[in-house]
């Protein structure tokens, strides 16, 4: 897998220089990054960076590696249900701000124990939404709950196959995810923006990952 990464302003939020990944469209809600973490999440756990429901199916291989593989940030602490819940809050932001959720295909039960881990999800994030808008007199606030509500499962059911499948072919397990996660977050921590423009490439295959910056030619 080959990504490449363009230093560009992040002019909605911070306006200052960050890593965009290739894949992002022009209409969609994702910007530049200059985190790690970030960058970590999105060249690993992203399978496109176009639509809202690219995050769900992020969110979905998040659970399949680092919450199933124990992953532990640098304090130690690793993922709950309910932090898959409080993600719900940049959906709804999402969705609020003009970008569509589609209706996703139909699609067969998860195990069980997956399913009704998907429900605590759901259930968390309709408490984190429901408290940061329990004194908006906006109504549709409401309706924007209920577009997440009817179309995550099936979103996080299809992220969840698809993670299953890519880290399968490159015969990567959960545990062994959570530990290139980490080594992927600390790299990108290591290379900053110095100019516009300037360009970064990862190559990721089954013996590890390459970052290197790109000759400007």
């Amino acid at each position: 897998m080959r990504l490449e990464f363009t230093a560009e302003v992040d002019h909605e939020i911070t306006g200052e220089l960050g890593w965009k990944d290739s894949r992002v469209a022009w209409h969609s809600p994702y910007g530049p990054l200059q985190g790690g973490t970030g960058l970590a999440h999105d060249s690993l756990e992203h399978f496109s960076l176009a639509t809202t429901s690219d995050e769900i199916e992020a969110h979905a291989a998040m659970y399949w590696g680092r919450y199933r593989g124990g992953y532990m940030n640098a304090y130690g602490r690793g993922l709950t249900l309910e932090d898959f819940g409080a993600e719900w809050t940049g959906l709804f932001q999402a969705i609020a701000s003009g970008h569509d959720l589609d209706i996703p295909k139909r699609t067969r039960k998860l195990d069980d124990e997956i399913e009704e881990d998907i429900s605590e999800i759901m259930a968390q994030g309709t408490k984190y939404i429901r408290e940061e808008n329990r004194d908006v007199t906006w109504q549709d606030w409401k309706a924007t709950l209920e577009i997440i509500r009817q179309n995550f499962r099936g979103w996080f059911r299809t992220g969840f196959r698809k993670a299953e499948a890519k880290f399968r072919r490159m015969g990567i397990t959960p545990h062994q995810m959570c530990y290139l996660f980490e080594r992927l977050g600390k790299r990108f921590e290591q290379e900053k923006c110095q100019f516009e423009g300037q360009k970064i490439v990862l190559v990721l295959n089954k013996a590890g990952f390459t970052l290197r910056e790109l000759e400007m030619g």
